[in-house]
């Protein structure tokens, strides 16, 4: 039988195996790079949607201490009920539409977090 180049022992080298090693550590520092550097893009990604979160959560806070005055100053001054549960209502609408705006920030920034998760998959 005719040995063929491919079926040919070769010895593996002290300089062959640091070689393989390597390629090996830099393989897995620079997955580690990446990792890195997409998780900096989707903080920075989503560093505006956080805040402008947070200040519409205070804006909501404000109203509805806002809410909270303005039912105490109106039974102190004796409103009639009608009057009162029909300023409510248009506050209460007017609390419905912020929810609605945090809600959809919240998915907003939630989409945004599980892309940046897929892309880095």
């Amino acid at each position: 039988m005719a040995d063929t180049p491919s079926l040919q022992e070769t010895s593996l080298t002290f300089g062959g195996l640091l070689l393989v090693a390597g390629i090996v550590w830099s393989i897995f520092k620079g997955r580690d790079w990446l990792d890195m550097k997409i998780r900096a893009e989707a903080v920075s990604i989503c560093e505006p949607l956080k805040i402008e979160h947070a200040a519409l959560k205070i804006r909501v806070e404000m109203l509805e201490k806002d809410l909270n005055e303005f039912k105490v100053q109106a039974s102190k001054s004796f409103v009639s009920n009608d009057a009162v549960i029909r300023l409510e209502d248009r506050l209460e609408e007017g609390f419905k539409s912020m929810r609605a705006e945090l809600s959809d920030i919240r998915e907003t920034l939630m989409k945004t977090i599980i892309e940046a998760g897929r892309a880095r998959s």
